[in-house]
């Protein structure tokens, strides 16, 4: 059971379709932007302390973010880290190694931090 002091967006239901989330993800580029990782992170909505102030640990948002990036590591791994569709299998990483670590970033940033502006209809 989760906190009950936890932000809205923090005691969403992690996605199920986790596939589904980073295609969604990957569609709209986020990971160029850096932002939504930082968030996802630091968690440096205004409002929001810094995740290293003392005993920041045992902040409940700090426990669920560390249970979201498990969930969505897990489901990424278990599934492969599939590359990008658009990206040919032996294309080096330019990412230094960090791929599945912006991959699971940006799916629970997207997913529970809303780091990024709505789009206006």
């Amino acid at each position: 059971m989760l906190p009950a002091d936890l932000p809205d967006d923090l005691a969403t239901e992690p996605a199920r379709d986790v596939l589904a989330a980073l295609a969604s993800c990957r569609a709209a580029d986020l990971e160029r932007e850096g932002i939504a990782m930082y968030v996802a992170v630091v968690d440096a909505r205004p409002g929001r302390g810094s995740s290293d102030q003392p005993g920041a640990s045992s902040r409940p948002a700090d426990t669920r973010l560390a249970e979201l990036f498990d969930h969505y590591h897990d489901a990424l791994a278990q599934a492969g880290f599939p590359r990008p569709a658009h990206e040919p299998p032996d294309a080096p990483d330019l990412t230094g190694g960090g791929r599945e670590l912006i991959d699971v970033l940006v799916v629970l940033s997207d997913h529970h931090l809303h780091a990024r502006p709505q789009e206006v209809s």
